[in-house]
């Protein structure tokens, strides 16, 4: 009966080994993710299940010795048996009516049979359980992987957020010129130095980010790290723990301001900050010109091509500068945010506070927009690069095949005075032939010359002055854009 009992609970033994592996990896899950003082680390984690793993081995050696000792007390209860079966084969019966004999042989039987078979049934046993850790052992370095897993991937993060954070604050870190930032970052560092070294603190941090990315399994899903493994990814835990610790950084800053108001760290007002720093007109000044400067555009202009006058080109270039300022809260700001703006309406033409400034919801930001508008092209400075690789092309000695695939793009340039006397050649010759250009006299000086011939129906066709002979003409038409 013991070995065919045993022989069903083998059928079952992984499933078993399967139970008691998610009991204990729910009991250390739940420590784990409590994030209490008292909750264990997933290091701690590792160690314990490592800890149990080779308790499992140890326990397997203390069953073999165990089978080894059944083993040999099953030889003597089985000798004793032996003997007393040949010892109730030779008692006579008036040897057993004197003595009693066979009473005291067949006690003696049902001791070390009975004992023979406790022995037997404990073989078995020790056997089962040998079988069950073995799966257990198993079963156990599955979940050792799992938490490895998880404890190989949160170093990885954790590595990646303490990069993420150390770089900011920094006292010589290179910085973007385009931000000015008017903070200490000694006094920063200092005071998030006292929060990383509180135990209350950090348990806080520990049991939100903990829950946050356990809430990832769902409500029905197992409590296993392997699980926890699968359903989170590098990104998503990376923000949980920076959207976490700042949360509550935040709060602690707020907190520490409460009772130490010079220790203020969040929600300050830049024009307050500002306000002490910028304590007289000409740092004022020195502000206002350092900012237009970083904001200012990096585009650099062609000014031979921006003061070109072509025809038909009435607008000009346009520049503004837009200023987002957070709203002052007390009168003594509010001066001091109208001397800034005044600041910088003198030292930027055209500024118009009016117009030109609008509200910045952040108050720990001031924003400056410097841009040009309404230019084309041919007024960038690079241009002119691409301009000189296009005249390469064309005197190439594929020069017709470039002609034929470039100059059905539109110029962005203006011509050259030289480019357009040789293009403007042929158009006077035939103006010349036609008479649309023809010579004229001066009523006043007698002067002869000849002029163009314009339209006007206002007041009639009128001649305009060209020069005395064709080259005048062609020199005074490759110059003004407006007539030719």
């Amino acid at each position: 009966g013991v070995k065919k009992f045993f022989e069903i609970q083998r059928q079952e033994i992984k499933s078993y080994a399967r139970h008691i592996r998610r009991h204990i990896e729910g009991i250390l899950f739940e420590e784990w993710a409590s994030g209490s003082k008292d909750s264990k680390s997933m290091l701690e984690i590792e160690k314990y299940a490592q800890l149990l793993r080779t308790d499992c081995d140890d326990r397997i050696t203390a069953f073999k010795q165990q089978i080894a000792r059944q083993e040999q007390a099953m030889e003597k209860y089985g000798a004793d048996i032996t003997a007393a079966n040949t010892e109730w084969n030779n008692i006579g019966w008036m040897r057993d009516a004197l003595t009693n004999k066979s009473s005291k042989v067949f006690a003696a039987f049902k001791t070390a049979k009975c004992e023979y078979y406790v022995a037997a049934t404990k073989i078995e046993s020790y056997q089962y359980a040998i079988s069950l850790l073995q799966e257990l052992i198993i079963e156990l370095g599955n979940m050792i992987e799992g938490i490895k897993a998880v404890k190989n991937e949160m170093n990885a993060i954790l590595d990646n957020v303490v990069k993420q954070a150390g770089s900011k604050c920094q006292k010589n870190a290179v910085t973007d010129e385009s931000i000015i930032k008017k903070y200490d970052p000694e006094k920063v560092q200092q005071i998030a130095k006292q929060y990383s070294i509180n135990h209350d603190y950090q348990s806080s941090n520990a049991a939100e980010i903990r829950k946050r990315m356990i809430d990832g399994l769902g409500e029905e899903g197992e409590r296993t790290f392997a699980n926890l493994f699968s359903c989170i990814d590098v990104d998503t835990a990376t923000d949980i723990i920076i959207d976490v610790c700042v949360k509550n950084a935040r709060a602690a800053m707020e907190d520490t301001a409460k009772n130490d108001p010079l220790m203020r760290m969040v929600g300050v007002n830049i024009l307050d900050k500002l306000k002490v720093e910028l304590n007289t007109d000409e740092k004022i000044e020195a502000f206002v010109k350092q900012c237009v400067n970083y904001a200012s555009s990096y585009v650099q202009f062609n000014p031979s091509e921006s003061s070109k006058v072509i025809a038909g080109n009435e607008g000009k270039m346009m520049s503004m500068v837009q200023i987002a300022l957070p709203k002052a809260e007390s009168d003594s700001t509010k001066g001091f945010r109208n001397k800034l703006l005044e600041a910088f309406r003198e030292n930027i033409t055209g500024f118009n506070p009016n117009d030109d400034v609008s509200e910045n919801f952040k108050p720990n930001q001031i924003v400056v927009v410097c841009a040009n508008a309404g230019f084309p092209l041919r007024y960038l400075e690079n241009m002119k690069v691409l301009k000189e690789k296009y005249d390469r092309l064309l005197a190439a000695p594929q020069k017709d095949l470039n002609r034929m695939v470039l100059t059905p793009l539109p110029s962005l340039f203006e011509l050259e005075s030289k480019e357009l006397l040789e293009s403007v050649k042929k158009p006077l010759m035939l103006a010349f032939a036609l008479g649309i250009i023809q010579p004229q006299n001066d009523p006043t000086t007698g002067e002869k010359f000849f002029a163009i011939k314009q339209a006007d129906e206002i007041f009639g066709d009128q001649w305009v002055k060209l020069g005395k002979n064709f080259g005048a003409c062609l020199d005074v038409l490759s110059h003004d854009f407006k007539k030719f």
